[in-house]
């Protein structure tokens, strides 16, 4: 599985730590919310971020992609239902979109 941080409509808010970085980026105590992830899953993650910042964070797209909002911190709960993601799911909070599972099929 491939995890992927977004920015989210959180972004702005978070002016200016934000013109440099993703949101996922940003420290939260010691660690960046993508440490956080990454420790979480075992897994390096990427993340779909400003155009500008592209070149110095880049996202890699594999078949089965799972993207994340990267203004939310992972919790154990959280991450067993992200886990558990299948085609076409996705996890909310009211009208923020959390989590969700994207295929790409690719054509042979």
């Amino acid at each position: 599985m491939n995890y992927i941080l977004f920015d989210g409509q959180v972004r702005d808010a978070l002016l200016p730590f934000t013109y440099t970085r993703p949101v996922a980026d940003i420290r939260v105590g010691i660690l960046t919310i993508r440490e956080k992830w990454e420790k979480h899953f075992g897994l390096t993650t990427t993340t779909i971020t400003e155009e500008y910042l592209e070149d110095k964070y880049p996202m890699v797209e594999l078949e089965q992609n799972v993207l994340i909002n990267a203004s939310y911190l992972p919790t154990i709960e959280l991450v067993e239902k992200i886990r558990n993601l299948s085609e076409n799911q996705a996890i909310y909070k009211g009208d923020d979109v959390i989590a969700f599972l994207l295929l790409i099929h690719k054509k042979k």
